[in-house]
């Protein structure tokens, strides 16, 4: 397994650690983020497999991002910006439409929320697994706008 750069911190945005594939997935990235020699947090409410992510070396960043109340989720663009930036993180992964839509704003131009190994531009690289639902989230990636990846 190829080693991560130095410092790297992958936040994933799921909204429950219930049982499922995408929480599985989540767990088996944090767990290969680690052992890269990486840090792997999951911003999520928790569940039954917050256990099993300790297990595997991630961390919990307990937040109520499975929330559709539009007002709890503008609140949780703050509470990942603050998050990201604490803990100066390189790549969010989103894994689900509501904490997409709080990722996608809770960084911006200008700013080096992932410290010296943010990108030169300033853009924090976010992943989304929402399928088309969000749209040009997917372009955060590459830093791009409109057209998908």
């Amino acid at each position: 397994m190829a080693a991560l750069p130095p410092n790297f911190t992958l936040l994933q945005v799921i909204p429950e650690l219930e049982t499922g594939g995408a929480e599985q997935t989540t767990l088996d990235v944090a767990r290969a983020v680690v052992r890269a020699g990486g840090r792997a947090i999951v911003a999520s409410r928790g569940g039954r497999m917050a256990g099993e992510l300790a297990a595997r070396g991630g961390e919990l960043a307990a937040l109520p991002v499975h929330s559709k109340n539009p007002i709890v989720m503008l609140a949780n663009r703050s509470r990942l910006a603050r998050l990201i930036r604490q803990e100066r993180v390189s790549l969010v992964h989103v894994r689900s439409r509501a904490p997409a839509f709080a990722a996608t704003g809770s960084h911006g131009r200008g700013e080096q929320p992932g410290g010296d190994d943010a990108r030169p531009d300033g853009v924090l690289p976010v992943m989304a697994d929402v399928g088309d639902a969000v749209g040009p989230t997917h372009d955060l990636a590459l830093g791009g706008a409109g057209g998908g990846a």
